[in-house]
């Protein structure tokens, strides 16, 4: 039975890090029901308020072709993803051949969006890491960097479009808002990346006689500092690090690019400028794990953070529903991978707990 990382047991029975604390299965059954909860009653709230008659137009006006084109982008996509994490595991001392490596993106990439955690794949990709002889530490610790990055690039192009937002139709109090909450998720990356150094200096050692929420509590901000400690040294790397980072702010630009194309051929009038300033913060705000794989979170957020740029509400949404459709097509490839990759090994732990 898996059990989630961090403050749960570890779903690797050889995991160095995790603490062993039983749980029962309703806690992990109430998140997903809760997960499930916020999707349905998001989507449910934007159908029962917007014109569905007009959201189903804009589906007729972006047309298929430009979806399945966007489909062929988005898998075309795992391509610097593959390099990305090669170039992590490079600094790490666990090179991986250049097949191995894009089968195992694939697979995750199709298990983060059928799981709900939104991380599930992450999990899976590591499982199988192990398998063609990874260390399972050096396993979680490039994965969790490969996200990391992903997250730092929204940041870091959310920070950089703060002192614009004013003039794409957003008010005083939403701007320094937004600005606050981004400046804060900046720090919070900071922390992360330099947490190991924090933790030498600020915490103690972890103690198994100590109480056990202190110990699960120190195991885990020891486990963060860790994988913090390999992403610092990962961008820091050179010429990988700025490559890795470059290469991921590139991809989060292509994915702004398919978003905007829907725009226009949906009938909005919107510079990219605007897409390419609105679309972090969507995507930052679908990144919280209360939905599953997203849905919902990011559909109100297209929804409300366009409509100040004048995009009709039926348009974000149904620009919206038509990026999770496509981005959700474009990882069957990696369901068939994982079909043929995984026929000879178990069933990743993860998926019992499914």
């Amino acid at each position: 039975m898996m059990k989630s990382l961090g403050f749960m047991a570890s779903p690797f029975p050889d995991d160095p890090w995790a603490p062993a604390v039983p749980r029962s299965p309703w806690p992990r059954a109430l998140v997903l029901s809760g997960k499930l909860a916020v999707t349905g009653l998001l989507l449910t709230y934007l159908g029962t308020h917007l014109n569905l008659l007009k959201v189903w137009g804009v589906f007729r006006m972006v047309g298929w072709p430009a979806v399945l084109a966007a489909v062929g982008a988005l898998f075309l996509l795992s391509v610097p993803s593959t390099v990305r994490w090669k170039a992590i595991l490079g600094v790490m001392g666990a090179p991986l051949d250049n097949r191995m490596a894009l089968r195992l993106i694939l697979i995750g990439n199709f298990f983060n969006q059928v799981l709900p955690t939104g991380f599930g794949g992450d999990l899976v990709r590591s499982y199988y890491s192990t398998d063609v002889g990874m260390g399972l530490d050096t396993a979680l610790a490039s994965v969790f960097a490969d996200r990391f990055l992903g997250l730092a690039s929204l940041v870091l192009l959310a920070l950089a479009g703060t002192p614009f937002l004013g003039r794409h139709g957003l008010g005083p109090a939403l701007v320094v808002d937004l600005t606050a909450c981004t400046v804060l998720a900046a720090l919070g990356i900071l922390l992360i990346l330099c947490l190991d150094r924090a933790r030498a200096r600020f915490l103690p050692e972890r103690s198994t006689a100590g109480p056990r929420a202190s110990s699960v509590l120190l195991g885990a901000i020891a486990r963060l500092g860790h994988w913090g400690a390999w992403t610092r040294r990962a961008l820091l790397a050179f010429p990988g690090g700025p490559l890795v980072l470059a290469m991921t702010v590139a991809s989060q630009l292509a994915i702004a690019a398919i978003i905007h194309v829907f725009f226009l051929r949906s009938g909005a009038v919107i510079p990219f400028s605007t897409t390419l300033l609105l679309y972090p913060f969507v995507m930052l705000l679908a990144v919280f794990p209360v939905s599953f794989a997203g849905w919902g979170p990011r559909e109100g957020a297209m929804v409300w953070l366009f409509a100040f740029a004048g995009v009709p509400k039926e348009v974000s949404l149904g620009v919206s529903i038509l990026y999770g459709v496509a981005n959700l097509m474009s990882c069957i490839p990696g369901c068939l991978v994982w079909l043929a990759h995984g026929r000879n090994h178990s069933i990743p732990p993860i998926l019992e707990a499914r």
